[in-house]
């Protein structure tokens, strides 16, 4: 091919890339594809416009050619110009004018110039492009554009790019291939497991484990085989570390940062159900054929040498204070203070003369009545004579601190090697120890008086027993002499043969009860309070109470309705017991179909000390006006029948009376025949530390710049879920349907407004949790938090909850603490956004509200609240002004009204009531809200049925006053 061919075959092969781009056919792109070379630089005027292989710029184009709808272009004019820069290069430039095709007479035609530059390289008789270069539309040429100056120089420049990338390319695919061989070859040396992963694809293309260490199912999807991996750690930090370590992007991120070879170490979870620790690493390179970033995973077993490490760790950091090696031969010694303060071995201490240097080191501070014997047991000689007759050697001496307290310290020598006559001398404060035993002796002390004292009010505690644990026996008694002579009689044999199970299993219950009543009444029962976890109380005694109303078929519901601590002192096995008692109660008394409600909130605080107020109510029999006095007396029953199925001891009231007396609390019961019961038990429990720590950390996370939203179908749910929210300071609103969150979420979405978190509950009607989730997934995306809150075991629908969108689960009810233990782990997705965001300034100017307040002062202070937002005030000091106000104003020019509860003439229930009654336009959508000292649920209740839209309590905060009010604009406009 000679040089003229040469310049005519480029200059077509750039013509028929012109057409074909001009023709935007995707088609027709990958005939183009033919013709460049593997590493061809193409370089265009768009920010991102840069490809260095043909996949990418194909990739690229076909992008470019959706986003333009493939908007179809002629060429009006070319002009094409070619120079030869070496034997097989030829450098191919021009300028072609070009213009949108017609479809229509009055469409706009649109003309422009593109200008380019194409590197063309004879291979044989075919021409491959090397590098592409266009602008367009036609703009003035910069100064280092690759058009037309300095054309050979940057052809160069572009061979010589091309060629240093074909060898990066090589050098990548040895390193790749060197892998590949390498984890073949690799066996033994611990090696437990091995994969082969393409990370770019998310494919498994090879993962091989030792028998007994499989994590699992396998998968050929990477993420899911990670996960699989990952949930292998024995523990949730190891397992987050891992997670961190095999995630996609993490791995590919890393890489691009230069990093090629990652490491965890983690106790892994065998299938036998031990555990090993193992190391697993991950080394990572491209595959440049593909362009795929590929990773190959080795684990190996490091159980031994991790344990031998913790060993020493152990003894070095928690027992011993000071370790030494002797040679008992020539008295020299290497020696190890040990500050457990600081890890690992401090710099050894070394002496020629153990008897002297080291025995004073160990004796220092000793109290001096014990100095001489000391020093004398650690002499050499001492030490060899003793260690001929033990295999230890060990002496108590007694040092002062330097806080003047006096310890108890440990000296023990044994052989470390007996040929040689070396040994190990330790030193180790036992101080705690014999504090203990003290404190041993002397509850044994007290539980031998305790004994005394029982074995003296045994006899009068039988003798007033005896008549209640003959009653089931004189039963069992004559039932089986009925039975006897009932055996020509199935029928009536079986009814007494049942019946005597029935006593019988009563009397098992009376005993167990009777034993506990007699540890109350010698005085033997205490309290052993500890720090517990309120939320952990709660769900136990859920988990018992819900497997009984499931049985039966009744319904039940837990609800904090006011604030707890996370954390309180007391006895959590008696506070279960009394909750379990009082709660077994109702749901045996409640026929199917019923309800059994728990309420908590805490009632009141002192400086270490609070009261928890807990309220067990049911829909069930109800107890006679006349039984009610007896509830609590002992052996009492208002229904004692062996053969009922409600039968019990007549001791269980008794016995939670008595536990409830001891945590200086109190318990009380209201009843209605055929209604239903309501207990009312009221305990004091310590306050911990741990709960003051979690306020301060409140107050550190800010999450007044967050907001969300509660999805339930129960109102109270939504209530008190939002009073907890609101009380850690961030914006909360609720709906009651999975409709209406919906509702609410598309219009936020449209103002560009988006909630931080959605709380959804799991079971309502019409549309479930789940199905709500996914529904605002499709609106959200993925950047929202969504939570489902359940009372069931959710596990059966984790895995269908989770592909809808669900981030995580919380078990009802909600407490402060678990809702901030969700909180910490999602603050850090939250953290900028309530750093950087200012505080929220409300501008109501061009508002008018209309504010109802008898208390001259409170209507002051409010005014002048809300003036300072630029909104409009008008005050009366009665309901029935309120109203006259309202009725003559103009249509629509109040945009909200806040009204007082208690006022005179006419109060704010009845004042808001007759306002929703008039047939005036806006009086049924108008804002109102409640702004009153009555704090409780049924006031709340009352103020919703009356036709308020919100509930505010005195006294007001200023920020959820404003919230509010935008709010409800918002909602209203």
């Amino acid at each position: 091919m000679n040089q003229k061919a040469f310049i005519e075959k480029a200059i077509d092969c750039v013509r028929f890339i012109c057409n074909v781009e001009i023709s935007a056919s995707p088609e027709e792109l990958f005939k183009v594809s033919e013709l460049l070379e593997p590493t061809c630089t193409v370089i265009g005027t768009g920010e991102h416009e840069f490809y260095n292989d043909k996949e990418r710029f194909l990739e690229g184009t076909v992008k470019q050619l959706e986003v333009t709808n493939q908007i179809k272009f002629n060429i009006m004019k070319e002009d094409y110009h070619a120079d030869i820069i070496a034997d097989d290069i030829c450098v191919v430039y021009g300028k072609v004018q070009i213009c949108q095709e017609q479809k229509e007479e009055d469409e706009v035609l649109i003309e422009m110039d593109t200008r380019f530059s194409v590197i063309c390289k004879k291979v044989g008789d075919e021409i491959k492009i090397a590098h592409i270069h266009h602008s367009m539309p036609y703009t003035d040429q910069k100064s280092n554009e690759f058009y037309p100056k300095s054309i050979s120089q940057k052809a160069n420049e572009i061979l010589k790019y091309s060629k240093q990338l074909e060898a990066e390319r090589e050098r990548i695919k040895n390193i790749l291939a060197n892998e590949i061989r390498l984890q073949e070859e690799t066996d033994g040396n611990n090696l437990v497991a091995k994969a082969r992963c393409n990370i770019t694809d998310n494919i498994v293309e090879s993962y091989d484990t030792e028998e007994g260490y499989e994590t699992g199912r396998k998968s050929h999807v990477y993420t899911e085989q990670a996960e699989v991996i990952a949930a292998s750690a024995a523990t949730i930090a190891q397992r987050e570390r891992l997670r961190k370590m095999l995630d996609r992007d993490t791995i590919i991120e890393r890489y691009k940062q230069g990093t090629n070879s990652m490491s965890v170490q983690y106790q892994r979870l065998l299938p036998n159900g031990r555990k090993k620790w193992t190391q697993t690493t991950i080394k990572v390179c491209m595959d440049p054929t593909f362009g795929k970033i590929v990773s190959f995973l080795y684990s190996y077993d490091i159980d031994e040498g991790k344990k031998r490490d913790l060993m020493y760790q152990s003894l070095t950091d928690s027992v011993y204070e000071y370790i030494a090696y002797v040679d008992l031969l020539d008295g020299s010694f290497c020696g190890y203070q040990i500050d457990k303060n600081i890890p690992g071995l401090p710099v050894p201490m070394k002496g020629k003369d153990f008897s002297t240097e080291g025995a004073e080191l160990l004796i220092k501070d000793i109290v001096e009545e014990e100095k001489k014997d000391a020093a004398f047991f650690l002499t050499c000689g001492e030490i060899r004579n003793a260690l001929k007759k033990q295999k230890k050697y060990q002496s108590l001496i007694h040092v002062k601190e330097e806080d003047g307290r006096v310890a108890t310290k440990r000296l023990v020598c044994y052989y470390l090697d007996k040929d040689e006559e070396t040994i190990i001398v330790t030193k180790e404060d036992i101080t705690a120890q014999v504090c203990e035993e003290k404190e041993r002796e002397e509850t044994l002390m007290h539980a031998l008086e305790a004994a005394k004292q029982a074995s003296k009010a045994k006899s009068e505690f039988l003798s007033r027993m005896s008549h209640e644990l003959r009653t089931p026996m004189n039963a069992i008694i004559g039932l089986s002499v009925l039975a006897a002579n009932d055996i020509n009689n199935p029928k009536a044999m079986e009814d007494a043969i049942g019946k005597i199970g029935m006593s019988a299993r009563y009397l098992l219950s009376l005993i167990n009860d009777i034993l506990e009543m007699s540890r109350i009444e010698s005085g033997r029962m205490s309290l052993n309070e500890g720090v517990f976890d309120f939320e952990q109380l709660i769900s136990g005694v859920n988990t018992i109470i819900y497997g009984q109303c499931r049985d039966k078929g009744v319904d039940y519901d837990a609800i904090v309705t006011g604030f707890t601590e996370s954390t309180y002192i007391g006895d959590v096995t008696k506070l279960q017991q009394i909750l379990v008692n009082v709660l077994g109660n109702a749901v045996k008394f409640t026929p199917s179909g019923g309800k059994v409600t728990l309420s908590i909130e805490q009632i009141s605080t002192s400086s270490d000390r609070a009261t928890i107020r807990f309220i067990c109510s049911d829909t069930g029999v109800g107890i006679d006006e006349e039984y009610v006095p007896h509830i609590f007396d002992a052996f009492s029953q208002e229904r004692a029948s062996f053969t009922s199925t409600t039968a019990g001891t007549g001791l269980g009231l008794a016995i939670t009376k008595s536990m409830v007396e001891m945590m200086n609390g109190s318990i009380r019961v209201q009843s209605l025949k055929n209604i239903g019961s309501v207990f009312t038990i009221e305990v004091q429990l310590g306050i911990s530390e741990d709960s003051r720590h979690r306020l301060d950390l409140i107050s550190s996370m800010n999450l007044s710049k967050l907001s969300a939203l509660i999805v339930d179908d129960d109102v109270l749910v939504c209530r008190t879920t939002e009073g907890i929210l609101s009380s850690m300071g961030m914006q909360t609103e609720w709906v009651d349907s999975g409709i209406a969150a919906i509702e609410r979420v598309t219009e936020r979405h449209r103002k560009q407004q988006e909630y931080d978190t959605i709380f959804i509950d799991w079971k309502m009607p019409v549309m479930d949790g789940i199905e709500t989730t996914r529904q605002i997934r499709k609106i959200v995306g993925p950047d929202i938090t969504i939570i489902i809150m359940t009372a069931y075991d959710w596990t059966a629908i984790e895995t269908r909850a989770r592909e809808a969108g669900v981030d995580m689960f919380m078990e009802k009810p909600l407490f402060q603490s678990s809702i901030l233990n969700a909180f910490e782990k999602i603050f850090s997705v939250h953290k900028e956004k309530i750093e950087i965001q200012p505080e929220k300034v409300y501008d109501f100017a061009g508002k008018h509200i209309l504010l109802a307040e008898d208390n001259l002062l409170n209507a002051e202070i409010a005014k002048r609240l809300l003036e300072t937002t630029g909104a409009a005030i008008t005050v009366v000091t009665n309901g029935l002004e309120a109203l006259e106000t309202y009725t003559t104003a103009e249509s629509y020019y109040y945009d909200a009204i806040l009204m007082d509860i208690r006022m005179p003439v006419m109060d704010g229930l009845t004042s808001a009531r007759n306002i929703r009654n008039l047939k005036k336009e806006g009086s049924k959508t108008i804002p109102i809200i409640a702004m009153t000292a009555n704090a409780f649920d049924e006031d709340i209740e009352q103020s919703m049925m009356h036709g308020m839209n919100a509930h505010l309590t005195k006294p007001i905060e200023p920020k959820i006053l404003y919230a509010t009010l935008a709010r409800m604009f918002d909602q209203h406009k």
